[in-house]
Parts: structure tokens; C-alpha cells; sequence
């Protein structure tokens, strides 16, 4: 029976994987031991906070949603990346890489823009203990937005010395002057929620015709 049970979790997990939906894990610091091998304590020293600014209100948020301000071709969509180390000690190097959804044009930003891969990179020296320094990446809406309203999510991942990293994103939406469909990104949590349900139903029909 136990066996049974375990094989639907594994195929559940499984499937969670092939649309994309990668299992979330803390962000661990490692250091290395005398005689070989590592020891993770906590959470990375080293963490970023991704905000998108509401054109209604002026005001940082962490997202925007379908109910929420729309923006539209022309108009500028701004980020804030506040990069913080939460450690005790000083981080000598941290390497920033922000990665813009294909209908946004990056316009301003500290570091440099590859227009192939679409990533604004840039890097910090000598980031103190609690600090936290901010920036700001100023992207335009590209007239190549679908009709309707397209809802998308900015990524954005931090690194330290030690390859200790930490990722946030911010969600918004773009809207169209040209009706048509409401779509959000792909692997979000309406598919982890399909697939769990999908998952618990077969684990229920299972045990009912087990007769339990």
C-alpha cells in the first residue's frame, strides 16, 4: 500500500517538472570544513528585493496584477532592486543579473544591457554588513504586445562572493489597444494547483477502490 501511494507522489512530482515548475528550496550559506566536505547554516548572506513602480499611485510594489494599473505600448515600466547583505561580514564582490520579458525595451539601468540574452548585469564591491543599496531599471512597452492584456514577470537574481544567491521577481500587465484574451505567465500557480488536484484525485480513487 505505502509502496503504491509513494509511486503517485513520485509521478505527481514528475509532472510538476515537465511544465516547468521547479521545486523551491531556502537559500543555504556554505562554508567549507577542515578534512573535507561543507556546513550550511541559514539562510544566504546576501538577498535582493524586486519591486515594479504603480503609475497610478507613484508607490514601489511587489506586484501588479490583472485588477491592478495596466500599462500600455510607449509607456515606461520602472523596477527597484534593493540588493541588502544580511550577513556579518563584508561582501567583497556581488553580481546582479535582471532578465526583461521580450516585450519590454530596456532604456536606463546601472551596468551593461546584452540585447541577445535580454539581462542587465552589473556588479557591487565591498557591501557591507546590513546595508542595502538601491537601483532602479527604467524599461518602455514595445508595440509588439498582443492583443488584449498579457501579464508578465520580471526576474531578477543576486550572487555573492561565496556563490551564495538569493532571486526575486515582480509581476505586471500589459494591455493592448486591440481586444482580445487575458494571459499570464506560463508555470504559474494555477498550473501547481491544477496538477496537486489532479494528483490527490488519483491518490483518492486509488484508495477508494483499495477500500480504505
Amino acid at each position: 500500500m505505502i509502496k503504491e501511494i509513494s509511486k503517485i507522489l513520485v509521478l505527481s512530482f514528475l509532472a510538476l517538472l515537465a511544465i516547468g515548475v521547479q521545486p523551491v528550496f531556502a537559500d543555504v550559506s556554505c562554508s567549507p570544513v577542515y578534512g573535507g566536505g561543507t556546513t550550511c547554516n541559514g539562510p544566504a548572506p546576501v538577498s535582493i528585493n524586486k519591486t515594479v513602480r504603480d503609475p497610478k499611485t507613484g508607490s514601489l510594489v511587489d506586484n501588479l496584477g490583472v485588477s491592478d494599473t495596466h500599462f500600455r505600448v510607449g509607456e515606461f515600466v520602472q523596477f527597484n532592486l534593493a540588493v541588502k547583505n544580511n550577513g556579518s561580514d563584508t561582501l567583497s564582490t556581488v553580481t546582479v543579473t535582471d532578465t526583461l520579458p521580450l516585450n519590454l525595451e530596456f532604456i536606463s539601468g546601472p551596468g551593461n544591457f546584452n540585447a541577445n540574452n535580454r539581462q542587465v548585469t552589473f556588479t557591487l564591491n565591498q557591501l557591507n554588513p546590513d546595508e542595502t543599496r538601491n537601483f532602479t531599471i527604467l524599461t518602455k512597452v514595445q508595440n509588439t504586445i498582443p492583443g488584449g492584456v498579457t501579464c508578465e514577470v520580471n526576474n531578477s537574481l543576486v550572487v555573492g562572493p561565496n556563490g551564495q544567491s538569493n532571486q526575486d521577481n515582480a509581476g505586471f500587465c500589459l494591455e493592448s489597444t486591440v481586444p482580445g484574451p487575458v494571459t499570464t505567465p506560463k508555470a504559474g500557480p494555477e498550473e501547481i494547483m491544477y496538477v496537486g488536484f489532479g494528483a490527490m484525485s488519483l491518490l483518492g480513487v486509488y484508495l477508494k477502490r483499495k477500500g480504505y
